[in-house]
């Protein structure tokens, strides 16, 4: 056992170590996380001090050489403290499990324990990436939830901010261009109107399965349907399809297997602003709990391995993340049901 305790002794199971091979690691690509839509911002506290102000652009009188400037109104701005919160999990590997490295060389036993430990680690690193798809969910809706689905923050309601009204799509009567004009001045203009100077370069939107179902058997939506459809089979098969109708690109947003922990409502579909270059989302990284992380700038990631000196009997691995995601502009989010 002292072999194996010595193990843990070697550099590659240090703190600074295992966080750095934590954030290399490489997960499956969810659909939220994989469009890059919220803005990394690594700070040095857990309170995120978040700025709203009423921006409105008004035209400026002319005015004679030699006047006095006219001065430019203050907007009506709000600062909101808010707390990032800690995502955590662990899982323990017990002595027995790690007894094979005794007919091991030393080289190769670490070789092989961090292996083991890369592969229990990745497996809780996933769950905090599920928990993090989750969390961007509800913050294209508007909101912070935890877990099992309470609110933690609702964004409109801290900034005094009314939620846009549910728009109800119609979507099995809808014919003739009417669907588009909906879509035109329930979305896209008002979407335009709320920006007050955020950047977006496209408009997205994902629904759940029924939703969907609707959209693409829509008089108005089945042709594009087809014909996008098919060239997608010949471009990229096997990928998510992509439906661009009216300026909005649809999916039928996949979640997880039971369809209800990480889901969008079968009926319901959320749209909000996304790009490249988008800036509306925003995800804040605080550091962590150590004293080696006092006032330094967060990370995504922190693991670290702790040995069971009294017994000697496992060893715990933990990973943590201390984020807060959150839209930097509410009103520019929309959602609709099928109707």
């Amino acid at each position: 056992m002292a072999e194996l305790v010595d193990i843990f002794n070697d550099d590659a199971f240090s703190v600074a170590s295992m966080t750095e091979a934590i954030n290399e690691v490489e997960v499956a690509p969810d659909y939220l996380g994989q469009l890059g839509i919220f803005r990394r911002n690594p700070v040095r506290s857990d309170v995120i001090a978040i700025e709203t102000k009423s921006e409105s652009l008004s035209v400026v009188p002319v005015s004679l050489r030699g006047e006095p400037l006219p001065q430019k109104e203050k907007g009506d701005r709000k600062i909101r403290n808010l707390n990032a919160v800690r995502v955590a999990q662990a899982d323990k590997i017990t002595a027995s499990e790690l007894a094979f490295v005794r007919a091991l060389g030393l080289t190769d036993a670490i070789t092989e324990v961090q292996l083991e430990f890369a592969r229990r680690m990745m497996s809780v690193k996933e769950d905090i990436v599920a928990t993090h798809e989750n969390m961007r969910l509800a913050s294209v809706q508007g909101k912070l939830v935890d877990a099992d689905g309470s609110v933690i923050y609702d964004y409109f309601s801290e900034f005094d901010i009314s939620a846009n009204t549910e728009i109800n799509f119609d979507l099995a009567n809808k014919k003739d261009g009417d669907l588009r004009k909906l879509i035109t001045e329930k979305v896209i203009r008002q979407m335009r109107r709320s920006a007050k100077g955020a950047r977006y370069s496209e408009i997205r939107a994902i629904c759940g399965d029924a939703f969907w179902d609707d959209l693409i058997s829509n008089s108005e939506v089945r042709e594009t349907y087809k014909v996008q459809q098919a060239g997608h089979e010949l471009r990229a098969p096997g990928t998510d399809f992509e439906l661009d109708f009216a300026g909005v690109k649809w999916v039928n947003y996949v979640g997880t297997d039971d369809n209800s922990e990480i889901a969008v409502n079968v009926d319901k579909c959320h749209i909000f602003p996304a790009g490249k270059n988008a800036n509306v989302f925003e995800m804040a990284l605080a550091p962590g709990e150590s004293f080696a992380d006092i006032g330094k700038l967060g990370e995504e990631f922190y693991s670290l391995q702790l040995l069971d000196d009294k017994r000697q009997q496992f060893v715990e691995l933990e990973c943590y993340s201390y984020p807060l995601f959150y839209p930097r502009r509410p009103k520019m989010l929309f959602k609709g049901k099928k109707g």
